[in-house]
């Protein structure tokens, strides 16, 4: 069964002070390369790296996202975030690119990633592609019965609500406008924090990120992993999930009212 909707067996660090690194650029930017790289490869390894399928496939984290970006008191947002990336030493995707104000707040010694695509357009197409799916109104009427696909959607809709709060109402976060004041916002909360901020794409490979985190460059390829095409694999199968959840509603309360109006007769 796909990570994206399996509990995993996170290894939790209880001695963990908050994340060292944080790659704080838009899903569909190397975000699960960036991930396998923090956890495993790197020495010492910046395990575990906070990542969405940590988050889509955990009620109660996904839960607390939603609540989180809904939240606009800092202080209890903050409190928040800090349970959120409880025990995390890394983090790459969503909710880290998410809350990256919060965090670089929180974590004044973390170091800043900012993973880009090759252009806007690229990613806008990636986005699109894959994800925009679960933050669709036909998604949420087709699975919402389903709670952990509820939650899935609620996210979306809360990160686009968080997104407007912060970049003005008329923005879209499924397009290049998007991801081109993302980064700009990222640029400028790392000027404002006094951070060092590394802009990475997938091409440079290790050499420029292990310079960056002090580490020496590791004797393997830097690690690829295509999330896009294990996603749209899975959207069928949700879709059919969510249906026969409906069918068996729909049979049970038919089953229900005929009962029902049988028993009047007599």
């Amino acid at each position: 069964m796909s990570r994206w909707l399996t509990p995993q067996d996170v290894p939790n660090d209880a001695s963990s002070s908050g994340p060292k690194v944080l790659a704080a650029g838009l899903w569909r930017c190397t975000t699960s390369s960036l991930q396998i790289a923090f956890e495993e490869l790197l020495d010492p390894p910046f395990r575990p790296s906070m990542h969405g399928t940590y988050i889509f496939t955990s009620m109660p984290l996904l839960k607390l996202c939603v609540r989180a970006s809904q939240e606009t008191s800092k202080e209890k947002r903050q409190e928040m975030v800090r349970q959120i990336f409880s025990g995390y030493n890394a983090s790459s995707d969503y909710p880290g690119m998410a809350f990256a104000d919060d965090l670089m707040e929180m974590y004044p010694d973390m170091k800043v990633v900012l993973n880009k695509r090759k252009s806007a357009e690229a990613w806008r197409d990636s986005a699109n592609g894959t994800l925009r799916f679960f933050s669709t109104w036909k998604y949420a009427l087709c699975c919402g019965l389903i709670p952990q696909s509820y939650y899935h959607w609620q996210l979306f809709h809360q990160y686009e609500r968080l997104a407007k709060r912060r970049f003005g109402e008329d923005i879209d976060i499924w397009s290049e406008d998007f991801y081109e004041v993302h980064n700009l916002w990222i640029k400028g909360l790392a000027e404002k924090h006094g951070r060092e901020l590394l802009e990475w794409e997938p091409s440079m490979g290790w050499e420029p990120l292990c310079e960056f985190l002090n580490l020496e460059v590791p004797q393997k390829e830097f690690p690829r992993s295509n999330d896009a095409a294990e996603i749209n694999e899975l959207k069928p199968y949700i879709v059919k999930r969510g249906v026969m959840v409906w069918a068996i509603v729909v049979t049970v309360t038919g089953g229900i009212a005929f009962g029902a109006r049988w028993l009047s007769t007599y």
